[in-house]
């Protein structure tokens, strides 16, 4: 009987994705709170067409077991939205609460570039509810979570160090170090007949948690090691653990609000993996000021040391300091990894743009020369494959915002003051009204006389770190590696691909399942 009914309602999922109705009485209730427009005759969030909308639940049935879509292709539930319903589409979720997409490059450029003094974005509830159940260790919501004056104070006293050109710079040497690891590592996978290796995904992976945990913490953790140890390995389960569990929490149905922790899968499993990561740094920090209390170890000798910066200001507590750095370490472990995986893997799929990065590298750097910020600031064609890159495959695939104020989108719409938008850059990023054969990889699009069919394009729909006031405060040093990186692989190697890499989304754009490549070495030829 239950299978039967799957089936039936399976089958009306067409019809159900085009069929948006009228609104029912909560959802009114929620639209009155918001506000109305204020002139009779305006189109307000009601009139905004969108999927069907259950009473209570509202449209998260899509992505329940009867729906057409899993947590891990919301990209792709997007893709539907906007062909089926337009460049302005309503979503209602728990308690019936409009979420509104955009999808067109004005609206979305208009939204994010009339900030508030104190932009405001839709906070992580699961862990908002973390922080608070272990409220002994984090003073607030996080930076991340936080709006408002709070959010201004926080972020101007933990993000200098990491925008601060100089801490940039006094990185490269230990990126180098790291990228040159990754280089052996492939270099001794690829040493069979095929010269295939198996999963590119993961080496990549633990080579950016090696960069990041090296920039955060001042140390080489040994992440990229054939035998990592117990502390090491620690962190490697617990962020992969807290990243599938914050995944379920956010778009999965949030049952976990409405029961006790120890009866929720979804939140007992965040705050294990959660509480693990904690311990590890905290260790990692206490052991680092209690080196600088019996020896005078000035927290190593980088000057212009991260840790360091944030350990000697009087201004931060040190719980700040050390959840920040676990805030750090998570958020830009899947950034980093990410971003070169999918720069890897075009650039690979195309002889042609691979064939003249080389030529670029072979003609700037020796073999084997480290990269400088000024070094990579030269190679033009590389900034221009990582831009591309960046504007195709976006590990943020769209920007959350709570508008400041009343605002008018395609259609002539009026969103109300306090509605939540989610501006979806990738998506107007593949259209061709917006880019020339959007959805073809084409690097010299971002090249000053190029004498190519591709007009120079403007970057305001490549924002893969967000932008304004609440851009990541990690992004140059995430860009730094990533160009770092790639410059070697493909001065060192040849690379082709042996399947086609698919995307999934897991709360951030990621290739789907391992990534197989084949290597040759040039340096051998």
């Amino acid at each position: 009987m239950l299978v039967a009914v799957c089936v039936v309602l399976i089958s009306l999922v067409p019809i159900l994705l085009k069929w948006a109705p009228s609104v029912n009485t909560i959802t009114d209730k929620i639209y009155d709170f918001l506000g109305k427009p204020r002139n009779r005759g305006t189109k307000g969030i009601r009139d905004i067409p969108g999927p069907l909308s259950l009473p209570f639940f509202g449209a998260s049935w899509m992505y329940s077991r009867f729906g057409p879509f899993n947590h891990n292709k919301y990209h792709e539930s997007n893709d539907v939205k906007y062909s089926t319903f337009g460049p302005v589409v309503r979503e209602e979720v728990l308690f019936n609460f409009p979420l509104i997409h955009l999808f067109d490059k004005s609206d979305i450029q208009h939204v994010l570039r009339n900030e508030s003094e104190y932009p405001m974005r839709p906070p992580n509830e699961a862990d908002v509810f973390y922080r608070r159940l272990r409220h002994d260790i984090y003073l607030n919501d996080g930076m991340v979570n936080l709006n408002g004056p709070q959010w201004h104070t926080l972020r101007s006293l933990l993000t200098p160090p990491l925008t601060n050109r100089n801490t940039l710079r006094s990185y490269c040497t230990q990126m180098n170090t790291i990228a040159n690891d990754l280089m052996e590592h492939i270099e001794a996978e690829s040493d069979n007949e095929d010269g295939i290796i198996k999963d590119l995904k993961d080496l990549v992976y633990r080579t950016g948690l090696e960069t990041v945990a090296t920039v955060s913490l001042d140390r080489r953790m040994g992440f990229l090691q054939k035998e990592m140890n117990a502390e090491t390995l620690l962190i490697l389960q617990s962020i992969k653990g807290y990243q599938t569990s914050s995944n379920e929490a956010m778009y999965g149905l949030p049952w976990w609000k409405y029961v006790p922790t120890r009866f929720s899968g979804v939140l007992t499993n965040l705050v294990f993996h959660k509480d693990n990561l904690f311990s590890v740094v905290g260790k990692i920090v206490d052991e680092v000021l209690t080196d600088e209390r019996n020896n005078g170890s000035s927290y190593g000798d980088n000057e212009n040391s991260i840790l360091k910066q944030l350990l000697t200001n009087p201004q931060l507590d040190i719980k700040d300091v050390k959840v920040s750095l676990v805030d750090y370490i998570t958020a830009g472990v899947d950034t980093i990894g990410n971003s070169i995986i999918f720069a890897i893997s075009l650039i690979a799929k195309h002889p042609k743009v691979q064939a003249r990065l080389q030529q670029e590298l072979d003609e700037y750097l020796r073999p084997g020369e480290d990269l400088t910020a000024e070094k990579i600031n030269s190679l033009k064609y590389l900034k221009a494959c990582v831009t591309e890159s960046f504007r195709m495959y976006p590990t943020a695939s769209q920007i959350a915002r709570i508008l400041p104020q009343d605002t008018e989108v395609t259609g002539g719409y009026v969103l109300p003051k306090h509605s939540v938008v989610l501006c979806h850059q990738r998506l107007a990023s593949w259209q061709d009204e917006n880019f020339t054969e959007a959805q073809k990889f084409a690097p010299e699009r971002w090249i000053e006389n190029a004498e190519l069919d591709f007009p120079v394009c403007e970057r305001g729909l490549v924002i893969p770190f967000g932008i304004g006031k609440r851009i990541c405060p990690g992004k140059r040093l995430a860009e730094q590696e990533v160009h770092v990186i790639v410059a070697k692989m493909f001065q060192k190697f040849s690379v082709s691909l042996v399947d086609e890499f698919d995307v999934e989304f897991n709360f951030l754009l990621t290739p789907s399942g391992s990534v197989p490549i084949k290597v040759r070495d040039r340096t051998s030829i």
